[in-house]
């Protein structure tokens, strides 16, 4: 692998920006670009006075670095995700020039978008992300409900506008939660099924 510099990453970036492939990267170019970011910084706080010119430079070099390789994923990720819908349709996009996350990136865009094709023009239920639920519930106070029932249009305290339908899933805050549940026109949705 190239050490990285500024001045590769300066390489790269217009590589990138000037094709609309994804250039060729070393398989381990993230993991050399978080080193020498790391090296920077230690060298950076290595130094007590940070107004000499040496910590002024770094600190620029260090500023300039991050934004060059953001600029560079975010070129790499948009190339990644047209990939990934022509995948999904059928296609064969070029993707030699993945780095290995890169290629765990890409295959997980395209089972996202066969997922959600599936489910919007086969009728599938959509799978829901049952840890990603949970930790909202937690973090929100809410409570995840299955309606039992179709429910009028209402208005909560907050001026939030409900409309339900019968077997709509969803998340409620508490105090409504316990109300429709009360009702007998929701129940409580088990996250372990």
């Amino acid at each position: 692998m190239e050490e990285i510099s500024y001045k590769y990453l300066r390489e790269v970036h217009q590589r990138e920006k000037n094709t609309p492939l994804l250039s060729r990267l070393e398989d381990d170019f993230y993991q050399g670009l978080n080193e020498y970011l790391k090296n920077l910084e230690k060298e950076y706080n290595l130094i007590e006075d940070k107004d000499l010119p040496k910590a002024k430079l770094l600190r620029d070099e260090i500023e300039n670095a991050k934004r060059t390789a953001e600029n560079i994923y975010e070129q790499r990720e948009k190339k990644i995700v047209q990939a990934a819908l022509v995948a999904r349709k059928g296609g064969r996009p070029n993707i030699e020039n993945l780095t290995p996350a890169e290629k765990n990136l890409f295959e997980s865009i395209v089972n996202s978008l066969r997922k959600g094709y599936e489910n919007i023009f086969h009728g599938k239920k959509p799978e829901r992300n049952v840890e990603y639920i949970k930790k909202e519930e937690k973090e929100k106070g809410d409570m995840l409900l299955k309606i039992n029932q179709e429910i009028p249009e209402f208005v909560d305290s907050d001026g939030n506008r409900y409309s339900l339908k019968k077997e709509d899933v969803v998340t409620l805050p508490r105090e409504i939660a316990n109300a429709l549940i009360n009702r007998k026109v929701a129940e409580k949705e088990d996250l372990e099924n």
